[in-house]
C-alpha cells in the first residue's frame, strides 16, 4: 500500500482512489445481485440444452458461456434453435437483464460516486 501513498500525491489519482473507496460498498451489493442473475439465468438456460448443445454440456461451461453472453459473444441462432420457443423468450430476458439494466445500474454507481467525490474536492 505505498504504492498507493506515492499516486496520492497527483489531485486526479486521489480523487480517483476516493472514487474507488468510496463505490465498493455499492459495488458489493451490486455484485451479489449480478451473480444471483447470472446463475439463475445460466442454470435455466443450462437445463433447458445441456443435452443438444455443447456451449451448455455441463453447468461450468454454462456459466462461462452466461459471461461470454454479457459480452455479446455467443451464437443465439444454436441456441434458440435447440432450446425451442422458450430459448428467444430467455435469452431476451438475459439480455435484456444483464446487459442494459445491469451495466446501465454499474455506470450510474460509478458516476454517481465520482460526483460525491468531485464535489468534495471542489
Amino acid at each position: 500500500f505505498n504504492l498507493l501513498k506515492v499516486f496520492s500525491v497527483s489531485v486526479n489519482i486521489r480523487v480517483l482512489m476516493a472514487v474507488f473507496k468510496n463505490v465498493v460498498k455499492d459495488m458489493i451489493g451490486f455484485m451479489i445481485i449480478f451473480l444471483i442473475l447470472m446463475f439463475a439465468f445460466t442454470q435455466a438456460m443450462y437445463l433447458m440444452v445441456y443435452d443438444k448443445n455443447a456451449q451448455f454440456q455441463s453447468f461450468a461451461v454454462s456459466l462461462v458461456t452466461g459471461f461470454l453472453m454479457t459480452l455479446g459473444k455467443f451464437n443465439v441462432d444454436s441456441f434458440c434453435r435447440d432450446a425451442g420457443v422458450i430459448g428467444p423468450i430467455l435469452y431476451c430476458l438475459f439480455a435484456l437483464t444483464m446487459v442494459i439494466v445491469l451495466l446501465n445500474m454499474f455506470i450510474t454507481l460509478l458516476t454517481d460516486s465520482f460526483s460525491k467525490i468531485r464535489k468534495e474536492y471542489k
